[in-house]
């Protein structure tokens, strides 16, 4: 069994990790296993989210432009992916910086999602159910 902080920090790992093979190998593979880490991660880190989730789901108003739910969690690591991109593809000044303004704001949503979801940190244990789940098997038998 995994330690608490390598399974905390899994996710960023793999994030790092294909990040760092998009942006500086330049073999096809290298970049293909790049994104696949870098997937990997990215739907491990949502996953995680949406199960620590304390806050109450709000459904956005109704508006001209709206993404959907799976879309929209995604947003943020998509920008950064974009930024890899750039750096990957153009060695030009101007597009080393707007890939970092495009990381910053990504990393400025995730931290605003982290904000505003509460996230609920347990601890892990094989013994004895979670709050979380207990509170499923309760709502389940009503």
């Amino acid at each position: 069994m995994l330690s608490k902080m390598t399974y905390e920090l899994l996710p960023t790992t793999y994030l790092v990790a294909g990040i760092g093979s998009i942006s500086m190998l330049e073999t096809s593979y290298g970049i293909i296993a790049g994104a696949i880490l870098y997937s990997v991660g990215a739907l491990v880190w949502v996953m995680r989210s949406n199960y620590r989730r304390t806050d109450e789901r709000r459904h956005p108003k109704k508006s001209l432009f709206m993404l959907p739910e799976w879309l929209y969690e995604f947003v943020p690591f998509l920008l950064i992916a974009c930024s890899a991109v750039i750096i990957q593809l153009s060695q030009q000044f101007a597009a080393t910086i707007s890939a970092t303004v495009l990381t910053l704001y990504a990393m400025h949503k995730l931290y605003l999602r982290y904000q505003h979801r509460h996230h609920e940190w347990q601890e892990l244990s094989i013994y004895a159910p979670s709050k979380r789940a207990s509170s499923r098997k309760a709502n389940v038998h009503k």
